[in-house]
């Protein structure tokens, strides 16, 4: 058991064990629970859950129980739901559960070795898993709560017995998830150990111990010459689980005796303890008072068996007492006479009334109603003088039950006494052998002292340990106020950074507004160049009606398309801000010098690439006749106005301003989406280019393209 006066390690831990119903996983849950656990019971034998969890309470322990086949995941899961409904959470999880079946190695079934695994083995992991999971999640919300995880092997992960390959095998394969677990969960502070019980007194080992040779071979492989305790193996649990293990994880604790470092037998430790105490054992009182003390014992344990069964009794007794006091109490308000003499008495007057008395109709009717009335207080009255008996009988039940548990508790005192009484005895006695026993009373003064000596040093290793968790707090506290600080200096800093930065481009921006000129002067330069370049086309080129209409009609383009003589196109660069109107050769230029007094004729214009980039650019109808170029100086005037008006707004607001002609910011601002608008080509048809062909030289080619809906077909 625990220490008296050590500080609880694991105060408010929340902690899961299986196969806790009894034997090592009950230990475990009661020194967890002693720790300051909140435990788990889970098993599926539920009788004997509720038996622990009962036993634990009454000892202080926080704990509950719960249903669960840690083969099934389902199951499982629902166990970690439980834990975190009743309790917050899960810290703390004892993979406990175990099975062994027995057979030779060539006669053992598919389906024990299948069900030892799943149960050993799968159900480990399952658990491990599942109860990580939600420790990942805490840690998550919670960080450096973290968890542990503690795996129950055996020193036959490493030991061989034939007789049990599926449990070997199975403890084996734990000792290796165990340190894969530990390896995978480290980064979430999750640590994860397996503890290899030896011999252990256990239910199991427990028949063994009654045979006296099968003992002795199991302590001759035993150094420390005797079989271990459970709760020295909860206490390794509660040790893994708390902060004094923070260091260790991946590991297997072995806690054999010395069984798996001894190379040998050992028979001669219990035969020399049995030499040494066999001139005591050689008399006769000393096994008397030992055969009366185990039967004081088993006295002890039958009369506390009858002393509950009582006690239940008197239980059952109180609750049906009480019920009937509750009804015998109603009854009683609703009865107002005490003796069915009265009731008769009350009967006989009001039928005399009835029969010989002058009533009216409605009084001879409220008379017969008293009637009935009074026969049901009589039927009333019989219930309640029946209930009354009874609860007369039953307090004379509980009264009895009383006695025979104040005779129990007599009985026991008085075992109790005689247990002393016969312990003094015996104790007397090994002081007076104290010659005969070979010195095995100084060796017991020298252990005594040794207990004595290792439980101050204990005492110690828990002051400093305690010493060790508060300055460890004291770190972890002083490392989250130094995150916290470094957190904010962070945030500080960035801020700061991205002041400046702010104050850096307002900086830019303005020297950038400084540097960058009018606003919106390419669009207007861009208005006045288009302006002054149409202005010479606003003298028509005059024709002869005669010479018109002797021309030769172009034939049918074919699918939209036309290709012109070389001689007819233009010769100037394409590229160039230079075009003018579509002229003939000599012939033509005779002609039309005779046909100077005719009536002007309307004339196609031809333009460059780049003059129908600028004329989209600044969304105004390309003027392809000459008839249209005063409407086009019109719109470019139009449109030049504009930009002036948006060039003052713009200096009176101060804003960025986006050219509208590219779409690219003019002063240090970001360029706004705009919708393309399609190119204006107005109800003419022609177009002129020139397009350059793969290599050196330069190819002219006239192409006139037949616009519809005022889009360019594709070339």
């Amino acid at each position: 058991m625990l220490v008296a006066g050590v500080a609880q390690r694991l105060l408010g831990k929340v902690a899961i064990v299986t196969g806790a119903a009894r034997g090592i996983g009950l230990a475990c849950a009661s020194c967890l629970g002693h720790e300051g656990c909140k435990v788990v019971i889970a098993d599926v034998d539920d009788d004997a859950s509720a038996k622990a969890v009962q036993q634990l309470q009454l000892e202080g322990v926080i704990a509950s129980a719960a249903h669960c086949d840690v083969t099934s995941k389902h199951e499982v899961e629902e166990l970690v739901s439980h834990a975190v409904q009743q309790y917050g959470g899960v810290d703390i999880m004892v993979a406990n559960a175990g099975i062994v079946k027995g057979a030779d190695f060539l006669e053992m079934s598919e389906a024990d070795f299948d069900a030892v695994i799943n149960v050993n083995l799968k159900g480990v992991f399952l658990c491990g898993q599942i109860a990580a999971q939600q420790m990942v999640e805490q840690n998550r919300h919670t960080p450096g709560r973290g968890g542990a995880v503690i795996n129950m092997s055996s020193v036959n992960a490493v030991m061989a017995i034939p007789s049990i390959a599926g449990y070997n095998a199975s403890k084996g394969g734990v000792n290796n998830l165990t340190r894969c677990m530990a390896l995978s969960l480290a980064p979430h502070n999750i640590r994860v150990n397996a503890i290899g019980p030896g011999s252990i007194m256990t239910p199991v080992l427990a028949a063994v111990a009654n045979d006296r040779a099968a003992m002795n071979r199991v302590l001759s492989r035993t150094p420390m010459g005797r079989v271990g305790d459970p709760f020295e193996i909860g206490q390794i649990a509660s040790f893994l689980a708390s902060d004094a293990a923070s260091y260790i994880t991946g590991q297997v604790l072995y806690a054999d005796g010395g069984r798996m470092a001894l190379n040998y037998v050992v028979p001669a430790i219990k035969d020399e303890v049995e030499a040494r105490q066999s001139a005591r054992r050689s008399g006769g009182a000393h096994q008397a008072l030992r055969d009366r003390l185990q039967q004081l014992r088993g006295d002890w344990n039958a009369e506390l068996a009858k002393k509950q069964g009582i006690r239940a009794q008197l239980e059952d007794a109180s609750a049906s007492r009480s019920k009937l006091a509750s009804e015998v109490k109603g009854m009683k308000s609703s009865i107002q006479y005490t003796t069915p003499a009265q009731i008769d008495e009350l009967i006989v007057r009001l039928e005399d009334r009835q029969r010989h008395g002058n009533l009216s109709t409605a009084e001879e009717r409220r008379t017969l109603a008293e009637i009935e009335k009074a026969k049901t207080s009589r039927k009333a009255l019989g219930e309640y003088a029946a209930r009354m008996e009874k609860l007369s009988s039953n307090d004379a039940a509980h009264t009895s039950i009383r006695d025979d548990l104040r005779a129990c508790d007599a009985r026991l005192a008085a075992i109790k006494e005689q247990e002393e009484k016969a312990r003094a005895e015996l104790a007397a006695l090994r002081e007076g052998d104290s010659e005969s026993s070979n010195g095995l009373g100084e060796l017991f003064k020298e252990r005594d002292l040794l207990r004595d000596t290792n439980k101050e040093i204990y005492e110690k290793i828990c002051e400093m340990r305690a010493a060790y968790k508060a300055e460890n707090d004291k770190y972890w506290e002083e490392e989250k106020a130094f995150r916290d600080w470094y957190r904010e200096d962070k945030k500080r800093k960035n801020d700061k950074f991205l002041a400046e930065k702010a104050e850096r481009d307002a900086q830019r921006k303005a020297i950038m507004r400084e540097t960058a000129g009018e606003p919106y002067n390419k669009e207007v330069a861009m208005c006045e160049q288009l302006a002054v370049y149409l202005a010479k086309f606003k003298a028509p080129v005059a024709v002869t009606a005669a010479a018109a209409s002797s021309a030769a009609a172009p034939a049918a383009p074919p699918e939209g398309y036309k290709v012109f003589k070389k001689s007819d196109v233009e010769d100037d660069n394409i590229l160039s801000l230079s075009s003018g109107v579509k002229r003939g050769g000599k012939k033509a230029r005779g002609r039309a010098g005779e046909r100077k007094d005719d009536k002007p004729a309307e004339a196609k214009l031809v333009h460059t690439m780049d003059m129908l980039g600028a004329f989209s650019a600044l969304r105004v109808e390309v003027p392809l006749t000459t008839s249209r170029v005063p409407v086009a100086l019109e719109a470019l005037e139009a449109r030049r106005q504009h930009y002036l008006a948006k060039r003052a707004q713009a200096k009176e607001s101060g804003e960025d301003v986006v050219e509208e002609a590219n779409g690219r910011p003019a002063q240090n601002g970001h360029a706004k989406p705009r919708s393309q608008k399609p190119l204006e080509l107005g109800n003419a048809d022609t177009v002129v280019v020139r397009i350059s062909a793969t290599g050196d030289a330069e190819v002219p080619v006239a192409v006139q393209l037949l616009c519809q809906d005022n889009e360019f077909p594709a070339l």
